[in-house]
């Protein structure tokens, strides 16, 4: 593992092996944040593979020390998909005629925008009337 702060200190970037070699950034994890899981010895023989086995020897399972934060993503890293499925209950297309990509990217922000704000209004405790429906929000925009 390794961890590299930016000058300021307020982000870390993270490399960390596991079955492969994950790079992360942070604002919220530090370096000395980690917690001890009990991981399994990868199978297979690729060179990631064999890089990882080195650790563990002849043991199937060891407890190592993992940054918490890739414990966290590790454990809530269905979020995108769950995002992705919130998205595409209600496809919102409006038509752009300057090029292909500006259209995705309109259409993606505006879709993670509502989506966000929707599960903000769920979770917070707004004083309006709150929604019951993501479809509610999105058919108000239309």
């Amino acid at each position: 593992m390794h961890c590299i702060p930016t000058k300021d200190g307020k982000v870390n970037q993270f490399s960390w092996q596991d079955n492969a070699v994950v790079l992360f950034l942070t604002t919220v994890f530090r370096e000395g944040n980690q917690v001890i899981r009990s991981r399994r010895r990868p199978a297979g023989s690729s060179a990631a593979n064999r890089a990882a086995r080195e650790v563990f020897g002849s043991e199937v399972r060891k407890d190592l020390r993992v940054p918490l934060g890739i414990d966290e993503y590790s454990h809530h890293m269905n979020g995108v998909g769950t995002g992705d499925q919130l998205r595409s209950y209600n496809q919102y297309s409006r038509p752009i005629r300057r090029g292909g990509w500006q259209s995705i990217a309109w259409n993606f922000l505006l879709k993670v925008i509502l989506v966000n704000s929707f599960l903000l209004q769920i979770w917070g405790e707004p004083k309006w009337k709150v929604s019951k429906s993501q479809y509610g929000d999105t058919y108000l925009l239309n």
